[in-house]
């Protein structure tokens, strides 16, 4: 049991930095085109902003993040797994909180950490919204409710790689080819009302969908 603790304790601090050191190498070995219709990049003064996007495009949107948007801070819910452990501390070297729960434990709590953090510390938020554990490319409802309660606008943001390869896994975990053109875009903010009908959750939800591509 205490070398099985050691081992772990070693696996934490060992494993954040050298993922931090390959997430930013691929990174910066990228060929990176920015789109952004409307100039969200630019808005810097207005406050905290949702964005949404696709559970396998997870590895270098810390990188990117810190690197387009420097001047902001972020949350993101991350698991109270082992795995979520190392994943919420390589987060935390590139400046962003975690909130800790998922749709099987904690969720509820990390779901209003999330809330309290948007609208009161002012923090923008980064959602998958298929996560964490699918089905692939569908929106569930808690990112729709997030934008409900903090009355913060949801911005659809991707990237897509020439070159790259996929994981086995439920989501086809991308990791992209060094030096590879990469194309990160983001779409046009989607305001949720607070009082909405099903369908006119359903639309917008569908809007978010679209809005992310595949």
């Amino acid at each position: 049991m205490a070398s099985s603790l050691l081992k772990n304790d070693t696996v934490l601090r060992m494993i954040p930095p050298v993922a931090e050191g390959i997430i930013r190498g691929l990174g910066k070995s990228l060929s990176m085109e920015y789109v952004d219709p409307e100039g969200i990049r630019e808005q810097q003064q207005q406050g905290p902003l949702l964005w949404a996007f696709w559970h396998n495009r997870f590895l270098l949107m810390p990188y990117m993040f810190e690197k387009l948007v420097p001047n902001r801070r972020a949350v993101v819910m991350i698991s109270r797994s082992w795995d979520g452990e190392i994943i919420s501390t390589i987060a935390a070297r590139f400046g962003i909180r975690c909130a800790r729960g998922s749709s099987s434990r904690g969720g509820h709590n990390a779901f209003h950490e999330m809330v309290n953090l948007v609208t009161k510390e002012g923090l923008d938020a980064a959602i998958t919204p298929d996560g964490p554990r699918g089905p692939r490319y569908q929106v569930q409802a808690g990112i729709m409710h997030l934008a409900q309660l903090t009355q913060r606008p949801i911005v659809p943001i991707s990237y897509h790689l020439k070159r790259k390869w996929e994981l086995r896994s439920w989501d086809k975990f991308q990791v992209p080819v060094p030096f590879t053109h990469c194309t990160l875009q983001a779409g046009r903010m989607i305001h949720v009302p607070r009082q909405t009908t099903p369908q006119e959750l359903a639309a917008l939800t569908e809007q978010l969908r679209v809005s992310m591509g595949e």
